[in-house]
């Protein structure tokens, strides 16, 4: 099979060395000086009973599905008020799914460690395609199931891609559902993403490199290198397709142009670390509208950013079990209007979040 690999003679952008002492002032200086463009309101509550590992939204509906550890999938059809209408599961998976993705039409994709990517039909509640993935291991030869991390969706909904174990990733052309050339990676991945407005795909590369490859002409763009950041523990496009959001060890998000590959804002707002693991950021998500830019990380905090003053407009403290304080809890999600977030909390339970703006916002 033809690989197209990562990193030939590419030349690494490194950032200045960042000082978390000095930077615990500047993130008190943020909070203090919060837009309050919006203001968050709490909605309503779902008990899943699931150790939460993923969450997203339909992209046309009030839809809100959530994976985690165990193999089912559930699906919560919710109300105007943020309340459940209707529940059920997607049944197939063998093991705990890590991602899941909706293509503009609705169809939905999701990655689990029992090494498959399988196509949802979430109206008709039933398995349109499975892709099982195997890996080559020993002197023997034997094949096992690969574990895939994540799987995303092209812009135009014609490309589908997974980030596997296998130090790869797995793209289908969806109008034949036939595999395409995988591109190989040099070390470990676990986030894959596309581009919303080009042909441009999206991985962390263990343990601090963001690589963004064309998938037109067939090679990598750019390549970022943060030393002192640790792994990238989060990856997210905005949807005009200009900015790329990248969040991983010290609390600290990184915004780079995604045609120059530089970075050009350092977002300060999270409690910063230097432990072991650092005050890792958990979760990035730009609001559908471009607007609104939202984080978690293992401060326990939800923060809100304006994108249009790149500031911090607000911050909520949300709940998690004791024995998670200081860990976090991984996933995020906005609703297709980007008037709510999904925000796992405590005891299994999702918070439905209502960004509401003030008045005089324009």
């Amino acid at each position: 099979m033809f690989e197209r690999q990562l990193l030939g003679n590419l030349k690494f952008a490194q950032s200045d060395k960042i000082s978390f002492l000095d930077n615990q002032d500047k993130v008190k200086k943020m909070r203090r000086a919060a837009s309050e463009t919006a203001k968050i309101i709490e909605l309503n509550r779902l008990v899943t009973g699931i150790q939460h590992k993923w969450l997203i939204f339909h992209p046309k509906k009030n839809i809100l599905v959530v994976g985690g550890a165990e193999s089912d999938i559930q699906i919560w059809n919710l109300d105007q008020d943020g309340k459940k209408k209707a529940f059920y599961k997607l049944k197939g998976h063998r093991s705990a799914t890590n991602s899941g993705s909706f293509s503009d039409n609705g169809l939905l994709a999701t990655a689990s460690d029992d090494g498959t990517v399988r196509i949802w039909d979430v109206n008709e509640k039933r398995q349109l395609r499975k892709f099982q993935l195997f890996g080559i291991i020993g002197r023997l030869r034997r094949l096992f199931f690969c574990q895939v991390h994540c799987v995303d969706w092209s812009f135009d909904g014609k490309i589908l891609g997974a980030v596997t174990e296998k130090k790869e990733i797995r793209l289908w052309n969806t109008n034949s559902w036939e595999a395409a050339p995988c591109i190989k990676i040099k070390n470990n991945a676990s986030i894959v993403a596309f581009n919303p407005k080009e042909n441009q795909i999206t991985c962390d590369i263990f343990p601090s490199h963001i690589g963004i490859y064309d998938l037109n002409k067939q090679y990598w763009t750019h390549n970022f290198y943060h030393e002192n950041t640790g792994f990238i523990g989060e990856l997210d496009f905005s949807p005009d397709g200009k900015m790329l959001a990248a969040g991983g060890k010290g609390g600290v998000i990184f915004l780079y142009k995604v045609s120059t590959g530089k970075l050009f804002k350092t977002l300060f707002g999270h409690d910063v670390s230097d432990g072991q693991f650092g005050n890792s950021i958990r979760s990035i998500r730009f609001s559908p509208n471009g607007r609104w830019l939202a984080s978690t990380s293992r401060d326990n905090f939800l923060i809100i950013w304006d994108m249009k003053k790149i500031a911090l407009s607000t911050f909520y403290k949300y709940e998690t079990w004791p024995f998670l304080i200081g860990e976090g809890i991984p996933g995020l999600a906005w609703s297709f209007d980007s008037r709510w977030l999904a925000l796992p909390s405590a005891d299994g339970e999702i918070q439905i979040l209502e960004l509401n703006l003030k008045q005089n916002l324009s």
